[in-house]
């Protein structure tokens, strides 16, 4: 069997759970725990938390007051964490997080088995679940995730639709570093005018993910479900899940044509799987004189308008440790109708059977090195550095923090000596818990944080330039 990625299978599947010995045991009916997400991932980092985290459903009788949450790590010490004044009815989420955290201490591959037991004052040991089993890579090294992914898929005849849609795009653009979306009209039938700016890639992403109704969203193999359940702290999660992938990605447009142009590169050994590489262009916004639907919609935002080359994406095969991958695509603008001024293109790697996302980035606009520039140093779409702009940096890149560990004055220094905007720095839920404007660097360019104010931990550190996002883990130790 493939690497067994349990988010997966309890996405898709949520009755096809692993036992501990790995075979498909298919519904057992003593246990009245069904385990509906987990939001671990398959990666993680040496000396860097885990979260042992997910989703279940009480879907016995009466209330849902107490359980115990075990977890395992290679036939270790098993883990205990007892629940406790729940007081939920059933098939209301409950949304659940180990005490202790998994913090694992050298690379390489982990088998990771999760169960509940003791449900409402039964004893510790009478089982309460099926067991979920995950192989885990670890690294001491991974690429920090450049954006956190929304796919959602609306309908214009949709009435929760018209409701939730505003509430999705405000939090994307308010968090526009961390988070992007790819908008869909996927149902054929309603004839909708989205849908028809491109049937066969918004019926490629239906059928991948099997979309029967609306609103419906997925972030990767975290989340899938109804849009309405999507939420700032869930993205987050994605967000701060190491990456496997680095992504390089850039476009321009000439002629009415826009070419792009993707690098990819391995930090883990995929060897055995098979990857896709998804470039997707998308359009600001997209509006309409009159609703075309029944639920009042006449403005949409991020709409998917193309795939390069389609839906499919393109095959990465044998992405061992370190494998690079290189492309380049075009796709003629010419009587599209799309205003080439408010595009955002996308690039993402994607598992199509775990449908983990390993990185997503923003293509930036870069103009080929021999376009001549203008005696003022423009280049011809008239904007300023963006042909050497870098959407994100990977972890590490250009960026000095030490001491870390630290004791929580931190020295900050850019081996590219660029403009720092804002820096920011977040703990392991995704929180941002310390944020200032720094002012100009002085003589040596050495910028100082002061985080003492921070309890001892793991955290990442924002440094934001016009050039990026450069991130870094920094540990707090007092």
């Amino acid at each position: 069997m493939k690497k067994s990625y349990f988010s997966f299978l309890l996405l898709i599947l949520p009755f096809f759970i692993l036992t501990p010995n790995g075979l498909n045991a298919g519904t057992d009916l003593r246990n009245d725990i069904r385990l509906d997400r987990f939001f671990g991932g398959p990666l993680a980092i040496t000396d860097s938390v885990y979260p042992i985290k997910g989703e279940l459903a009480y879907i016995g009788s009466g209330i849902f007051e107490s359980i115990y949450l075990h977890y395992q790590v290679n036939e270790g010490q098993v883990e205990t964490t007892f629940f406790d004044d729940l007081n939920l009815n059933p098939q209301i989420p409950f949304f659940y997080e180990a005490e202790n955290p998994w913090m694992p201490a050298e690379e390489g591959q982990y088998q990771l088995r999760v169960w509940f037991s003791g449900l409402n004052g039964a004893p510790e040991n009478e089982p309460a679940s099926d067991t979920l089993q995950a192989q885990v890579n670890v690294h001491d090294t991974l690429p920090a995730r450049q954006l956190s992914l929304l796919e959602s898929f609306s309908s214009q005849n949709c009435g929760s639709c018209a409701i939730v849609n505003p509430t999705i795009r405000a939090m994307i653009e308010e968090n526009d570093e961390k988070f992007a979306m790819i908008f869909y009209h996927p149902f054929a039938y309603e004839g909708s005018p989205l849908y028809l700016l491109n049937p066969k890639d918004n019926d490629i992403r239906r059928n991948f993910y099997q979309v029967t109704y609306s609103p419906f969203a997925v972030i990767g193999s975290l989340f899938q479900g109804n849009t309405q359940e999507v939420n700032e702290s869930i993205m987050d999660m994605e967000f701060f899940k190491p990456a496997g992938f680095e992504i390089a990605a850039s476009y321009h447009i000439e002629d009415e044509m826009l070419y792009a142009s993707v690098k990819t590169e391995s930090f883990s050994d995929f060897s055995q799987e098979t990857f896709n590489l998804y470039v997707v262009l998308t359009e600001d916004h997209v509006g309409f004189e009159q609703p075309p639907g029944s639920n009042g919609e006449k403005d949409f935002y991020h709409v998917m308008r193309a795939f390069l080359p389609d839906g499919q994406g393109i095959r990465l095969d044998n992405q061992y440790e370190g494998a690079t991958f290189s492309t380049e695509l075009s796709y003629r603008l010419q009587d599209t109708g799309i205003d080439s001024t408010g595009i955002r293109l996308l690039a993402f790697v994607q598992d199509p059977e775990s449908l983990e996302i390993y990185q997503t980035t923003k293509l930036v606009y870069k103009v080929p090195e021999d376009d001549d520039d203008d005696d003022n140093g423009d280049d011809d779409n008239g904007d300023d550095d963006d042909s050497t702009s870098i959407t994100a940096k990977p972890e590490g890149s250009g960026l000095n923090v030490y001491p870390n560990p630290s004791a929580g004055i931190l020295n900050i220094t850019s081996s590219e000596q660029q403009t720092v905007i804002k820096i920011r720095i977040f703990d392991i839920r995704g929180q941002v818990v310390l944020e200032q404007k720094p002012g100009k660097a002085p003589g040596d360019g050495v910028r100082q944080v002061d985080a003492r104010s921070l309890l001892p931990g793991i955290y990442v550190l924002h440094l934001e330039t016009p050039q990026g996002i450069h991130r870094k883990k920094i540990t707090i130790t007092q």
